[in-house]
């Protein structure tokens, strides 16, 4: 029995992106073991300061 590569998957729970990506990981065999990490990107723009992309002027 091979051992899978323990592969992090950071992602935001609102981004519906982040679910088709999830769906994906889940039904293909990329020979990984993934491990889902809900992270805020709102929290992480205000912690480091830059703005998102709602936030651009046009």
């Amino acid at each position: 029995m091979s051992r899978k590569t323990l592969a992090d998957f950071n992602f935001d729970p609102v981004s519906p992106f982040a679910f088709v990506m999830w769906k994906r990981l889940r039904e293909d065999d990329f020979g990984l073991e993934i491990r889902p990490v809900p992270v805020l990107l709102g929290a992480l723009l205000n912690q480091w300061g830059p703005i998102g992309p709602v936030e651009v002027p046009p």
